[in-house]
């Protein structure tokens, strides 16, 4: 069952609810978190607002679980969420006033968590990895950067430029992703080759080549703003700055060979 299906008029009455103490408490994917002991009231409205869980089978910690995002059948007892993030939550005692200050510290942890590590499951050494590499980025040369970048696309389009009819052009978006990105232009239709049919043939090659068409647009609505329902003009566009130096030449001489193919065979 789905949390939300008791959400609404639909959630169970403060009856029902303490009928479900002494279940089963399951996590989302099944495994036993502990027991349902109590259930807490909002004393300013008399609805259920918390469910009293003792984590393990005995004397394991006992924690608040919000009312609102459980369910319950057959004496268990599902949340949305896994054990671990309910062992993340603050040991609350049983019986214990349900103060402002420990509703303050429920609602900053699972599973409203805002902070990086626990709600995105983040492992100590990921964030060591992102401190350095917002680090490292913060002492590079963006210009040379943008150079290196820049001469790689830049063989990319000498080799495809020598198929006839195929142009290109270098530019940085003003917004969005903004590295030197190369688009290549052909005569779609009277090489009855589409940008979607060069896309697919680099993606089953080998090795797997991936560039940016319509069909993986990396601008989100919010930044591009546009109707994501709006069918966009389909371009295969190249950025090389997550290549290794000599990828592009790999790439190039792939494209170069699929349009050189597809000219071919419009003559034929």
């Amino acid at each position: 069952m789905a949390a939300a299906e008791f959400r609404g008029e639909g959630k169970p009455k403060l009856n029902e609810a303490l009928g479900w103490i002494g279940s089963r408490v399951d996590d989302i994917y099944g495994a036993g978190v502990g027991r349902l002991e109590d259930v807490w009231i909002d004393p300013g409205t008399g609805v259920p607002r918390w469910l009293l869980v003792r984590e393990g089978r005995f004397d394991g910690r006992t924690t608040l679980i919000p009312f609102e995002d459980a369910t319950a059948g057959a004496g268990h007892v599902w949340v949305p969420y896994e054990r671990e993030v309910v062992a993340a939550a603050p040991e609350v005692e049983p019986g214990a006033p349900l103060t402002q200050h420990i509703e303050a510290a429920l609602a900053n942890t699972s599973p409203w968590e805002g902070a990086v590590c626990r709600p995105m499951k983040v492992g100590k050494e990921e964030v060591m990895g992102a401190l350095a590499a917002v680090e490292a980025w913060s002492k590079m040369d963006l210009e040379a950067l943008n150079r290196k970048w820049k001469e790689r696309v830049e063989r990319i389009a000498k080799l495809v430029e020598t198929v006839p009819g195929v142009t290109t052009n270098i530019s940085i978006p003003e917004g969005g992703n903004r590295y030197p990105t190369l688009t290549v232009n052909w005569d779609e239709a009277g090489w009855k080759y589409t940008v979607a049919d060069c896309d697919r043939q680099l993606r089953e090659g080998e090795p797997r080549i991936e560039v940016l068409t319509a069909s993986n647009p990396s601008l989100v609505p919010a930044v591009s703003g546009k109707d994501p329902k709006t069918p966009r003009h389909n371009k295969l566009q190249i950025i090389s700055m997550t290549m290794e130096p000599g990828e592009e030449l790999v790439v190039g001489k792939r494209l170069r060979e699929l349009l050189n193919a597809a000219r071919k065979n419009a003559k034929a």
